[in-house]
Order: C-alpha cells, then sequence, then structure tokens
C-alpha cells in the first residue's frame, strides 16, 4: 500500500514508528557495529536471562583478558609478535607447543636447507643409523668388534647349504665355515645353525647400513650438526629431530605456524632452561 493511501491514522503510527527507530539508533549505533549483529537472536530476554547473559559475558571477558595476558607471556620469548585474535593466537601457542618438545637446538642446524631438499635421503641415512645400531645392540655380546669387518659371505652361504646335513661334519668347507665363525664369536659360537647363519646375516646387513652412513656422512653433519658422530651417532635422538624438524616444516606448510617463528627458534630459543619460565601459559 504506498503512502499516498495512508490516512492520517497510518501517518501517525509510522511516523511514531520511525521515532522510536531513531532513538534506539541513537542509543545502540549503527547495527552492524552491535556486538549482536549477526546472531540472529529475535525476541526480548527475559530478566533472569539477561542475569545469566550478563554472568556469561563476565566470565567471558574475564577469560579473554587471562588469555591475552598469557599470549604475551608467551610470545616473549619467542621473539614473535603479540597475537591480535584466537587464530594467531592459536598459531602461537602450537610454535610454543614445538618448542617445549624440542631437541637441544644448539646442536642442530635446522636452518640447513638439506632439511628441505634432501629429506628422503635424510630418513634413509637416520633409518640406516637405527638398525645399524639395533643390529649391535642384539650381537655385541656375541660378536667380537673384528667380526664386523670379517668376510662372512662364503661363509654363511656354506652354513646355509650344510649346517643341517648329516654329513656336514665331513665337509671341508663346512669345518673351515664353523672354524671362522668360532674366530669372531666370543665366547663360542651358538650350536644352533639358524643362530648361526642369523649372526652370518646381521654382519652382512650391518655392513650394508654401515656403507649408508659413510656414504651420507656429509649430510649427516650438514643437517645434524654437534649431534652427528658418523657411525657412533646418537640414532634415537636423530631421529627424534627428524621427526620434529619434518613436523615443524609441516605446520609451516599447513599455516597452523607462521613463517616467522622458524627465524624465531634459529634465533635462539634453544635451551631448556628457556622453556621452564613460560612453559604453564600453555596450560591456562
Amino acid at each position: 500500500m504506498g503512502a499516498g493511501s495512508w490516512t492520517k491514522a497510518d501517518y501517525d503510527r509510522k511516523r511514531r514508528a520511525v521515532a522510536d527507530l531513531q532513538a534506539r539508533l541513537s542509543t545502540m549505533h549503527a547495527p552492524k557495529e552491535h556486538p549482536f549483529w549477526g546472531s540472529q537472536f529475535q525476541r526480548t530476554l527475559l530478566p533472569s536471562e539477561l542475569a545469566e547473559l550478563k554472568r556469561q559475558i563476565d566470565e567471558a571477558a574475564s577469560s579473554l583478558e587471562t588469555l591475552i595476558a598469557a599470549s604475551q607471556e608467551l610470545v616473549l620469548p619467542l621473539h614473535l609478535d603479540t597475537p591480535a585474535n584466537l587464530p594467531e593466537t592459536g598459531r602461537a601457542t602450537t610454535v610454543a607447543e614445538r618448542v617445549l618438545t624440542s631437541p637441544d637446538l644448539k646442536r642442530i642446524n635446522i636452518a640447513a636447507p638439506e632439511w628441505e631438499t634432501r629429506r628422503a635421503e635424510i630418513w634413509e641415512l637416520i633409518g640406516a643409523g637405527e638398525k645399524m645400531a639395533d643390529i649391535h645392540a642384539k650381537c655385541d655380546q656375541t660378536l667380537l668388534p673384528a667380526a664386523w669387518n670379517a668376510d662372512v659371505l662364503q661363509m654363511r652361504l656354506t652354513l646355509q647349504a650344510k649346517g643341517r646335513s648329516f654329513w656336514r661334519f665331513l665337509s671341508s668347507d663346512y669345518q673351515q665355515a664353523k672354524n671362522q665363525l668360532a674366530t669372531i664369536c666370543r665366547p663360542q659360537p651358538p650350536k644352533d645353525i639358524q643362530a648361526q647363519i642369523d649372526l652370518a646375516d646381521a654382519i652382512l646387513e650391518e655392513r650394508q647400513m654401515r656403507g649408508k652412513v659413510e656414504r651420507l656422512s656429509s649430510l649427516g653433519a650438514a643437517a645434524l650438526g654437534g649431534l652427528w658422530r658418523s657411525d657412533r651417532t646418537d640414532w634415537k635422538s636423530a631421529a627424534h629431530v627428524n621427526s620434529w624438524v619434518y613436523r615443524l616444516d609441516s605446520d609451516i606448510a599447513s599455516g597452523k605456524v607462521d613463517p616467522a617463528a622458524m627465524n624465531s627458534l634459529k634465533a635462539g630459543f634453544t635451551g631448556p632452561q628457556s622453556r621452564t619460565g613460560w612453559s604453564a601459559s600453555l596450560t591456562r
């Protein structure tokens, strides 16, 4: 119905509605600036509901103040800017969590480009080192140090071919293989033929893994820095470093961590002493 068809009563009613709207806007200001803009709340709250809403708002405001203070405390030792919103706070918290689980970064060159350009080879190197360490843990009590450099391939083939034969003691090749095994074991070789073959296999596999470690030694030195000690590297620690750097790179790629955080870690948030003063911020 157009304005031309309004009665005086219609006009007066609509004029009062506009006046009421103007009065409301003068107190609440522009609707888009109102805290409840977009909430789609379309009814009047009861007094009891208003009291509960006020309580929850006060609680949320207090929590927000605590969060702001904690985030400021959190980013200070990380040399990061104070978060301006919740997503930035979440990213800063992720950085802090990575720091709390980090290895001793003073000994490792996490800025080395090899972590990105030769990732697969680093996995191969550390996997070979872990396997080599596992072989030594299982066999060092049985094998003499010289065993790891002994030529045992022919011995292993002979044990496999003749070790289970009833007539093996008549074979000079078997006797030679048995004598060779005795020279590299302490105090004496195992009696079970499969255990003897397993020892030979362990020596051969260890040599293969050691070859990989030697081939990739320059990569190990570049990526692992002070942690690198060739075949005497602490492979468990190296594996932790590798997993940690990989997870950090993944977080950066997915946007969970700001790339600037990498610079903070490079800059020297490096010792366990640096972590203890503010780790409680993560649990607030």
